[in-house]
């Protein structure tokens, strides 16, 4: 199932989970092995103004928070060709798209 990166969170928690929080390159690693596809994190832009003017694939040096922890996401996340608020994963690293893209997704349980 793809959706959109509000309704996949809105999906994760209806069923007691939260979006994916990769904390670790092994985290990282784990799921682009499983997956092998466009999948949406649950890191969100919030705060900084280098995501507009970086060239696509440039690292970005905003702030950004994974929603499931709170925690800042300390991973590399790089411009997509059309950059935006949300973080998703693909087979080479995270990056930062668009919040209506439709993109596969996975939910982790909260933690406790």
């Amino acid at each position: 199932m793809q959706l959109d990166w509000s309704s996949a969170q809105a999906w994760c928690k209806e069923h007691g989970m939260e979006l994916s929080s990769l904390e670790t390159k092994d985290e990282m690693r784990y799921l682009r092995e499983q997956m092998g596809a466009y999948y949406w994190t649950s890191g969100y832009h919030t705060q900084g103004d280098t995501l507009r003017s970086a060239a696509f694939r440039d690292l970005i040096t905003d702030t950004f928070t994974w929603a499931g922890t709170g925690k800042k996401v300390e991973l590399e996340i790089r411009k997509s060709y059309y950059a935006g608020e949300c973080v998703g994963a693909s087979k080479d690293g995270l990056y930062a798209w668009p919040c209506s893209n439709l993109r596969y997704f996975v939910c982790e349980l909260e933690k406790c």
